[in-house]
């Protein structure tokens, strides 16, 4: 082992490096490629011209972008473009979202109520005072006010819901009219106080007037307590009435059918004779005997 010599440092052959010195421009020797060039390592190919990716190795994996909780469902949706940033939202997007989410289909105020329905909304009214009788102290004697404002304003929104769009987009009805509903509520709630005085009436309208753009927003959390009320009607109905025949289950406006229609009298006629009696059908002595008088009377004979 002693006799082992190495050559020196000094008398060894120099290493060459793969990656160009700091400062030097394109020094680098041929078949290789400088380091960082459009993202892709450099290596060593037997005949690639410099200045071009090294063919061969697997690009960079790069992971999906995780979309936000406010995209996600838009990003399913069919016949949407997102932005390849999340962060990239235009008003545009804004507003696609917004639609898609008010278009769905919801619960809303039907236009004709059962008795299931008539129950869950005594419930709803019951459980509302209720729960104003309990926070009394904390209103300080406008307990009345209070209580007949929130009773107006849900009133005010399911009957838009019912009303507007043919009671078939009940959250955009809810959103629409939250803000006149907002405002009929103000004035209800000033004529019931007792204003001194017309002037001070009108103030009190305008200046919820000006502050009606916040009945957007409480109009859709109203809209959605309405909602909440008939999906628990609807979910009593199926609970209790599952499998019982429903000829009419009471949620739609289609109040008369054909089949039971009335008969129309200017079809029939006031005076006008029944149908002839098919052969083989007994309709009685009396029918029979009335007809039988008839035919026997001359045309013009009194």
């Amino acid at each position: 082992m002693g006799n082992d010599k190495r050559p020196s440092d000094s008398n060894a052959a120099p290493r060459s490096s793969s990656v160009p010195e700091a400062g030097s421009d394109g020094d680098s020797a041929p078949g290789r490629t400088p380091s960082g060039m459009d993202g892709i390592p450099s290596g060593t190919t037997d005949g690639a011209e410099p200045g071009k990716p090294v063919v061969g190795r697997d690009p960079p994996v790069v992971p999906d972008p995780i979309l936000p909780f406010y995209l996600a469902e838009v990003a399913s949706s069919p016949g949407r473009n997102l932005p390849s940033d999340p962060t990239d939202l235009s008003l545009g997007k804004w507003w696609a979202y917004l639609t898609d989410i008010l278009e769905r289909e919801a619960y809303g105020a039907p236009r004709v109520f059962d008795l299931f329905t008539l129950l869950a909304v005594t419930v709803a009214w019951a459980l509302l005072f209720a729960l104003l009788r309990v926070l009394e102290p904390l209103l300080e004697g406008s307990l009345p006010y209070v209580a007949l404002g929130v009773g107006c304003y849900i009133t005010l929104i399911a009957i838009c819901q019912m009303v507007l769009f043919h009671g078939e987009k009940p959250r955009v009805a809810s959103v629409v009219g939250g803000p006149i509903a907002w405002l009929a509520t103000a004035l209800i709630v000033g004529l019931v106080a007792g204003p001194r005085s017309w002037l001070e009436l009108l103030r009190w309208g305008m200046a919820n007037l000006c502050f009606s753009p916040i009945g957007f927003f409480f109009g859709y959390l109203a809209g959605g307590a309405v909602a909440g009320v008939f999906l628990l009607a609807d979910a009593f109905r199926q609970h209790y009435l599952a499998g019982r025949p429903q000829e009419d289950a009471g949620d739609d406006d289609a109040i008369w059918r054909e089949d039971d229609a009335p008969p129309d009298p200017a079809q029939t006629g006031a005076g006008a004779q029944p149908a002839e009696i098919a052969p083989g059908r007994d309709a009685g002595e009396e029918t029979t005997a009335r007809r039988s008088d008839d035919q026997s009377k001359p045309p013009g004979g009194a």
